[in-house]
């Protein structure tokens, strides 16, 4: 009996690493338009011409980083940009879009499609215990993910990224 136990933690050990993997490339690729996590802000301003509202930045300390909230409300997109140091060169750290966003994932999930669609596309990266239906779909997890958020059964915000450091 001591055995199987050992075994059985042994290959679940093994197998936790390969997951880990699977979970952190799937994020690593997923997309919002043309937007992607560490996305340098020179490509940002290249791709989204906006007059951008900067917020003041701000140091957090829970990565040590330097934060500021870039949005564009006509197009329905905030970015949090950050930095080493203070007024350095950003990179995107979370996007969040609302309407009149027409941006996508790059599963072709947008403003308005509906909790069902969100489903299909995601649930095999579903966060169960974070997941409240109707609410809520995150994709990932709370630390790295895809953040679904629902009204009369459609999207009204998504947004890439943590939710918690």
């Amino acid at each position: 009996m001591f055995r199987v136990l050992l075994l059985s933690l042994f290959f679940l050990f093994l197998s936790t690493p390969l997951f880990a993997a699977e979970e952190s490339s799937w994020l690593e690729s997923e997309t919002i338009g043309d937007f992607s996590m560490e996305m340098e802000e020179k490509s940002l301003k290249e791709k989204l011409i906006c007059d951008f509202k900067r917020d003041k930045e701000q140091w957090w300390g829970a990565d040590g980083l330097y934060h500021q909230t870039w949005s564009c409300p006509s197009r329905g997109i905030d970015f949090d940009m950050s930095s080493q140091r203070k007024g350095g060169s950003k990179i995107i750290t979370r996007i969040t879009i609302t309407a009149p966003s027409q941006l996508k994932t790059k599963r072709g999930i947008g403003i308005g499609s509906s909790e069902q669609e969100v489903i299909r596309a995601y649930n095999n990266v579903k966060e169960s215990q974070a997941t409240r239906p109707k609410e809520t779909f995150v994709a990932g997890s709370v630390f790295g993910g895809l953040f679904f958020d629902f009204q009369n059964g459609k999207v009204v915000s998504i947004m890439l990224g943590a939710a918690a450091e």
